[in-house]
């Protein structure tokens, strides 16, 4: 089962400790060190907007009927590509994603359409170029 809702509304179904292992993990998979803190997540999380995905969440803001991803707590690898793949299906809803060189090719096998446009954000002092994505 997939549905978008209100990060307190994540935060009322998940165990918020857990919801921070699972995103702290992923993060530190691909970027050692980059993770929120626990309290910060934590903070975040509860004003933001959320696409549950079984158990797995992709955070975000909500314009509209435009999801922007921000953050991504899939509990295994596997149901992190399913949550991807969702998302990436999703017709009522448009996602973007703006991620690192790294992460793109995962996208596109997940359905995800590269724009073809860049965006140059600042990552903890140090800027970094991130790919438009949308499904």
């Amino acid at each position: 089962m997939s549905f978008f809702c209100s990060g307190k509304t994540v935060a009322g179904i998940f165990e918020m400790s857990q919801l921070w292992e699972s995103y702290a993990k992923a993060m530190r998979r691909r970027r050692p060190g980059s993770e929120l803190s626990h309290n910060a997540f934590g903070r975040y999380v509860r004003r933001a907007a959320a696409f549950v995905h079984h158990t797995s969440v992709v955070i975000g803001k909500m314009d509209g009927d435009t999801f922007m991803v921000s953050h991504f707590s899939p509990r295994t690898n596997r149901e992190g590509v399913g949550m991807l793949r969702a998302l990436a299906a999703q017709h009522r809803v448009k996602v973007i994603l703006a991620v690192t060189e790294d992460m793109a090719r995962m996208l596109k096998k997940c359905g995800f359409i590269n724009c073809n446009e860049t965006v140059k954000t600042m990552f903890r002092g140090e800027e970094v170029v991130k790919h438009l994505f949308t499904n």
